[in-house]
């Protein structure tokens, strides 16, 4: 991506540039994965996915997933570095291997942008059910930001909702998810922010939002 096309979408979508770029990297991230036969053993979950496959207005930071079969963590290493190397603004920082988590680390530098950002890709290996057509499914992941597509095993909305309750304590980012999904599925639900100043949740929030959605959180703010 160039400036002129980072700049022009910036304005068309009412966010910043740093969402932008990282949005087209975490596709081409996504594309790749599940592209190649180690996407089989991959679901794609949490706030992107909600993001790329369900229409979330909350742009994402990260790359969730959960284990569904074996896969060579080796190979993975290979294709992530492999990607990286396709792209001068993309390097891989480290690849982890923990108890229950293979954890990766992105570094994005544009020559345009100010500063350097992050992507995180973090892929659950816990012993977890997951019943495909109930838990997951073959979906078409799109974003404004590129004219790439991908089809990926997405979770259900009903899974991340369920993952999402179950994270103590509760982030801001989750309670918007949470609201998020509800709406999706024909729930009227809050916002429920009680707990959280109001400047918390905007430092939090505002900067994965567009300027048109922001006004949406302001109604749900603890009243002071």
């Amino acid at each position: 991506m160039n400036k002129q096309v980072a700049e022009s979408l910036q304005k068309t979508l009412g966010i910043s540039q740093e969402q932008v770029v990282r949005e087209e990297y975490e596709m081409i991230l996504l594309k790749q994965l599940f592209e190649s036969r180690l996407g089989k053993s991959f679901v794609f979950k949490g706030g992107t996915a909600l993001r790329l496959t369900y229409g979330s207005p909350r742009f994402s930071e990260d790359l969730d997933f959960s284990v569904v079969s074996e896969f060579d963590k080796e190979k993975l290493d290979r294709l992530l570095r492999t990607v990286a190397d396709q792209y001068e603004a993309l390097k891989l920082v480290e690849t982890i291997q923990k108890t229950y988590t293979y954890f990766a680390l992105f570094r994005v530098k544009e020559d345009f942008l100010s500063q350097a950002f992050p992507i995180k890709f973090e892929a659950s290996v816990r012993p977890v059910s997951w019943e495909r057509g109930k838990d997951y499914e073959l979906l078409v992941l799109s974003s404004k930001v590129t004219n790439l597509t991908v089809l990926a095993q997405v979770a259900s909305l009903e899974r991340i909702e369920e993952e999402k309750r179950g994270i103590e304590p509760p982030r801001i980012r989750d309670i918007f998810d949470m609201w998020f999904i509800g709406q999706k599925l024909g729930r009227i639900s809050p916002m429920d922010f009680r707990g959280f100043e109001p400047r918390v949740v905007r430092r939090d929030l505002y900067k994965f939002l567009p300027e048109k959605d922001k006004r949406l959180i302001e109604q749900w703010l603890p009243k002071q």
